[in-house]
Order: structure tokens, then C-alpha cells, then sequence
């Protein structure tokens, strides 16, 4: 039933009046009010067409009488101006301009009728013969509309954020309605011909329209788009829907749970972590195709997919992202948006390869595949086991230094590198706002919560082997073949992987390899080998006797050598232990005493003090398949050197573009 159209002005009179015309479900309600409310329909006698619905800021109608030839809605960036005419209508015009526009109107015919739709303002103004004047000033509240002289029959333009009514004239002009649709109806205007003219009311403001002649907006903010979906994710406020959402944790409470803050519905949709995706990406660092989402056996489009390398390196995409790390006494919170808003920093989208890094033997080149053949031999390309149940074939590569794994990445071209220190950062936060918890072993759970809000964790990972049965049957490498979890496509989970019978005499251990968001084995399993890091580990007697950390995103400051061009975040601990407290909105501890495997970060700590000069270390992340409740995408070790080329130890293929 169409709502009375007086109570949609109060409605939206109360709202634009006191200053909180929001975006999101309440009015997303008005406009469903709006849309019918407005009904159209046609003059019997000679109507034209009359109807421009101006939203938010100006709808301005005219009519006309018996002869009104022509009523025309010209939608043009910020101005809605109808003007009517009849043979006993003297004239009808409502200007709609940032204070000027200007309807004319003959006596006996409508001369021209111009909406124009502009950012932020629609100002009715008429003039004419008998027109005294129609100007609702409609900006931010105020737009005037005079009457005229002549007494037009009827001229009632409601213009108020969201209301236009369509007077109607002597012989019965009806009216025309153009349906605004949030976000979607298309403003089209021809220069002989104004057919339609359809406004768009978005977030209480005339939101003018998209692609052709479209209309621009008028209000307090534009939100112009063609679809409507994206459209609705803009739609937000500056109070209870936030544009960024994010959590919260207090330094002195051990729960490792921390609290959603921010916008509610944003945790329920996770617009950036709903942005990873897995593709095929050939070496000039465009996509050959993306992944059906649901199953990555197929393209996206239809037809198989190949991931062993013929047709380039299956990776995720990671998007970029604003995030804001806040520290106020013993609270911190991490925000994340889509929108650079003020005080965030923008986080680079990376390409990080879906599987933990294998390498093209011919040519040493690394690479992300799932290949079983000799040409990927994984591990150290020991082919003496092939035939083995602890073959190397379809395995990550490990026994390669950080320099080494640098240069095979950078072997592939431009904008290829190994995994980073950055790239690590945004999982683990993307990962902790989406499960508001510190604690990435919890056990994995499918279902949501009464809240419609992710829980649980990753489950434990491939981290619970014994050392010594590993080492003894196949000296610590790798060993769940690459690919293994595709089952899960795009998804999150984990899937069982039974020990073959060489593990143990064949004890038939089980373990689970997991999966965040098609990134497999985001811990454990295999030690991640990371660049973009660099810790000065000192001696007791140096001058500066500290755990000193560099980082740096800038790929051309990478490097095994030194700090040049790298940024001193701080002091690490100096004291193996569970982690407490990291550096601000980093990723190295601050604290590493006083927590455990199931309080605060839940992960580990690893150091080694130098016995005299200074040393350069690498960092390794998330731990290895005998780490247990150590590991964690929070779990470092920093003892060893860029050199240092260890079968336990794999690393990831990343693609940044310039």
C-alpha cells in the first residue's frame, strides 16, 4: 500500500532536520516507502509527461492543462526542474539549482522543462507570468518553494531529501513516477526527446545517476553507481555503521578472544577477506584466468583448470586494504577498511602462492604448482626416493637459503619475490578480525555463531609429529604433497592426512592440513622463510646489546647484508618463551614471558644471542610438523642466518605489483 506521501515528508523532514540522514537498513526502509508511494499515471486528455522525482535534495514538478505539449525531466548533474503548462495554467516552473535554476513557462505551452541534478544541489526558483514564486530552498534542509501569482490550480513541490510531489493541473495531469532504485536507475535524456527521468534517492540525498547523462547527486554525500549491490556496501554511517570494522583486546586479560568493533554488519559480510580469491597468474603478473570458487578444478568461467604450471603459478589474491592499529592504555584495536579514511594506511594487495613454494628444477626458477613430475622435485630433488613412501615428488622445496629463494622467485621476472614479512601481516590480520581471536589453533569450526560472526580457529595444522620418528624416516622434509587441501577451493578448513607406513612402523598418525581462504598450510608443516625482515641480533657486550628489528615493503631494500633504507620498529626479546605482547601493529613480540599455548598470542618465540660480533638474522614464521601447540601464524624464530638452508624449512612465491 502507498504510504501518505505527508508522512514520508515528516519522516524525511525529521531526519534531514536534525542533520542524521543515514545509509543502511533504515533507509534502505524509506525508499521502499518512496518507491510505493509514487505512482504513475498518464493524462487522459494531453498530459506529456511530468515527473521528476528528486531525492534528497529536489524533485521539482510542474504541471500542465488540456494542451500541455511536452513535459520534459531533464536529469543533468545536480538540478531537477519541471515545468508544466496548460491552456489555463499560466505557468509552472520550479527552478532547481544550487540557487538558480530556472523553470520558464509560457501561458499556453511548456516551453522546456530541465532537471538537473547536481552534487548536493537542487534549488527551486520559478518565474513566469503568474508564477509568484516556488523555492523550497533543498540543501542540507533548506530549499524554498514560493508560489506563484496567476494561482496555479495546483503547485505543491514537497522537496525535501527524498519527496517530490507531482502537482497536478486544471484537466487532470496525472502523474509520472520514475522509480529511483538505490543505486541502480539509469537517468537516460535525449536532446529532442526527455522520455524518463528516473532520480535516485540514496542515503536520504538525491543520488544521481550513473553512465549515460546521468545524473550527478545532491546532498550531503554521492554514492553513484550502476550496481546496485555495490552501491548497498558504500551505503554506511559515520555511528552505528562505521566504514571500517575491526577488534579490540586489552594487555592484561589473558583470553586470547578479543571483541568486534566497528561496523556489526561488516563482520558479518567481510567485504576485504571475501576479496582473496585463487587464479592461475602467468609470469607478466596477469591473471590467465580465476578459479571457480567452489571448486578449483574448474575455471570460474567453465572448463578444467591446469594448476601444474603449464598455464602459470597458482596463487590467492590478497587485496589491499586501510588499516589503523590504536594503542590507549592497556587497550588496543585493529581497524580495517576499504575506504582511506583518515588516520588509516593503506596495506598493498600482494599475489601469494596458494601452496608452500616448490622449484622448476631445470632452471631454478620458484615457482606454485601442484606437479608430481621430476621437473618439481620437492625437498632437496633427492631422487633416490621416488618410488618411496617419503618420495619428494609433488613436495615443497626446503634446504634453500633466504638469498637463494629471493633469487629463484626474482628468476620468474618483474615483481615476483619470495614470501614476505608484509605478505604474512595481512593473513594474520585479515585472520584475526575475522575470527576476533589471537589463538589461530583453536579448533576449526564451519558453523557460525548466534551473531552470524565466524569462531573458532584453524584447527592445530600438521604440527604434531614426533622429531625424532620424523627425522628418521625422512631426515625432516616436507611431506604433504602440494594441492593437497584443494578440496576446500577459496574456503577455510582443514583435511586429514594419514602418515604413511615408513612414519613410526607405520603407527598410521593422523594430522590435519589446513587451509585459510585457499592458502594452504598458512603454519606449520614447514617453517616459512621470510624477506622484507631483517634482526640485529647483538652480543651482551655490544653497545647496543639488543634484538633490533628492520622491516621494510619496498622489495628494491631487501637484502642479507644490512638496515639500509629499513625501518627500526623496535626491540625484540631476548629470552625464548609464549608471547605476551607484540610490537605495535607488528608481528615480532614485545613481551615473550607471561603467556602460554592458550593465553594471549598462544604462539612462540624463538632467539639465539650471538657469542660475539653482531648478527644479521632472518625470521622464520608458524612453525614445523613437530611444533605443536607452539606454532601459530604468530609463532617466529630468528636464530638462524639468510643462509642458513634447513630441510624443515620451505617458504612461499609472492607477486607485488609495481
Amino acid at each position: 500500500m502507498a504510504l501518505d506521501p505527508t508522512a514520508l515528508y515528516e519522516k524525511i523532514d525529521s531526519l534531514v532536520g536534525s542533520d542524521k540522514l543515514t545509509e543502511g537498513p533504515e533507509m534502505n526502509q524509506l525508499l521502499k516507502d518512496v518507491f510505493e508511494s509514487l505512482e504513475v499515471q498518464t493524462a487522459a486528455d494531453a498530459a506529456a509527461t511530468a515527473a521528476d522525482r528528486v531525492q534528497t535534495g529536489f524533485d521539482v514538478s510542474a504541471t500542465g492543462a488540456n494542451a500541455a505539449v511536452t513535459a520534459a525531466d531533464r536529469v543533468q548533474t545536480g538540478f531537477d526542474v519541471a515545468a508544466t503548462g496548460a491552456d489555463a495554467t499560466a505557468t509552472a516552473a520550479d527552478r532547481v539549482q544550487t540557487g538558480s535554476d530556472r523553470v520558464a513557462t509560457g501561458e499556453d505551452k511548456v516551453a522546456t522543462a530541465a532537471d538537473r541534478v547536481q552534487t548536493g544541489l537542487d534549488v527551486v526558483a520559478t518565474n513566469a507570468d503568474a508564477v509568484a514564486t516556488a523555492a523550497d530552498r533543498v540543501q542540507t534542509g533548506l530549499d524554498r518553494v514560493a508560489t506563484g501569482e496567476d494561482k496555479l490550480a495546483t503547485a505543491a513541490d514537497r522537496v525535501q531529501t527524498g519527496l517530490d510531489r507531482v502537482a497536478t493541473g486544471e484537466d487532470k495531469v496525472a502523474t509520472a513516477a520514475d522509480r529511483v532504485q538505490t543505486g541502480s536507475d539509469r537517468v537516460a535524456t535525449g536532446e529532442d526527446k526527455v522520455a524518463t527521468a528516473a532520480d535516485r534517492v540514496q542515503t536520504g540525498l538525491d543520488v544521481a545517476a550513473t553512465n549515460a547523462d546521468a545524473v550527478a547527486t545532491a546532498a550531503d554525500r554521492v554514492a553513484v553507481a550502476a550496481d546496485k549491490d555495490y552501491v548497498e556496501s558504500l551505503v554506511v554511517t559515520a555511528g552505528t555503521y562505521p566504514l571500517w570494522y575491526g577488534v579490540q583486546f586489552d594487555t592484561t586479560i589473558s583470553s586470547p578472544d578479543g571483541t568486534r568493533i566497528g561496523n556489526s554488519d561488516l563482520h558479518r559480510e567481510l567485504p576485504i577477506q571475501n576479496g582473496m580469491y585463487g587464479c592461475v597468474l602467468a609470469d607478466n603478473g596477469v591473471e590467465a584466468y580465476r578459479l571457480n570458487p567452489a571448486n578449483w578444478a574448474e575455471k570460474i568461467n567453465g572448463g578444467a583448470s591446469v594448476l601444474d604450471g603449464t598455464d602459470g603459478q597458482v596463487m590467492v589474491y590478497v587485496p589491499g586494504f586501510y588499516f589503523k592499529y590504536e594503542l590507549v592504555g592497556t587497550t588496543w584495536r585493529f581497524k580495517i577498511s576499504q575506504f582511506e579514511l583518515p588516520g588509516f594506511t593503506y596495506s598493498k594487495p600482494q599475489y601469494v602462492s596458494a601452496y608452500e613454494a616448490s622449484v622448476r628444477r631445470a632452471d631454478n626458477v620458484l615457482s606454485s604448482v601442484k606437479n608430481t613430475t621430476a621437473a618439481y622435485r620437492g625437498g632437496n630433488n633427492n631422487a633416490a626416493w621416488d618410488a618411496e613412501d617419503r618420495t619428494l615428488l609433488g613436495m615443497a622445496a626446503t634446504s634453500l637459503s633466504r638469498t637463494n629463494y629471493r633469487t629463484y622467485a626474482r628468476a620468474r621476472g618483474a615483481g615476483w619475490e619470495m614470501y614476505n614479512y608484509y605478505a604474512h601481516w595481512k593473513i594474520t590480520w585479515l585472520f584475526t578480525v575475522e575470527y576476533a581471536t589471537l589463538n589461530s589453533q583453536k579448533a576449526y569450526n564451519a558453523a557460525l555463531d548466534v551473531n552470524g560472526y565466524r569462531q573458532g580457529g584453524l584447527g592445530n595444522g600438521v604440527t604434531n609429529l614426533n622429531g625424532t620418528h620424523w627425522n628418521a624416516w625422512n631426515l625432516y622434509y616436507l611431506f604433504v604433497p602440494c594441492g593437497y587441501t584443494d578440496s576446500l577451493s577459496n574456503g577455510t578448513g582443514e583435511v586429514s592426512f594419514i602418515m604413511p607406513a615408513g612414519y613410526n612402523a607405520g603407527s598410521g598418525l593422523q594430522t590435519f592440513a589446513n587451509r585459510y581462504r585457499g592458502i594452504e598450510q598458512v603454519f606449520g608443516h614447514g617453517w616459512k622463510n621470510v624477506d622484507g625482515i631483517n634482526i640485529r641480533a647483538a652480543h651482551a657486550a655490544d653497545a647496543d646489546p639488543t634484538h633490533r628489528i628492520y622491516v621494510s615493503e619496498n622489495p628494491a631494500h631487501w637484502n642479507d647484508a644490512n638496515y639500509n633504507n629499513m625501518t627500526d620498529i623496535g626491540i625484540a626479546p631476548r629470552a625464548d618463551g609464549y608471547i605476551k605482547q607484540m610490537l605495535p601493529g607488528h608481528l615480532v613480540p614485545l613481551i615473550a614471558t607471561g603467556g602460554g599455548s592458550t593465553t594471549f598470542w598462544c604462539d612462540y618465540w624463538y632467539q639465539n644471542i650471538p657469542a660475539s660480533a653482531p648478527a644479521l638474522r632472518t625470521l622464520l614464521l608458524g612453525g614445523a610438523a613437530l611444533s605443536g601447540a607452539l606454532a601459530g601464524l604468530g609463532c617466529s624464530y630468528s636464530a638462524d642466518s639468510p643462509a642458513s638452508a634447513i630441510a624443515l624449512i620451505g617458504s612461499r612465491l609472492c607477486f607485488i605489483s609495481a
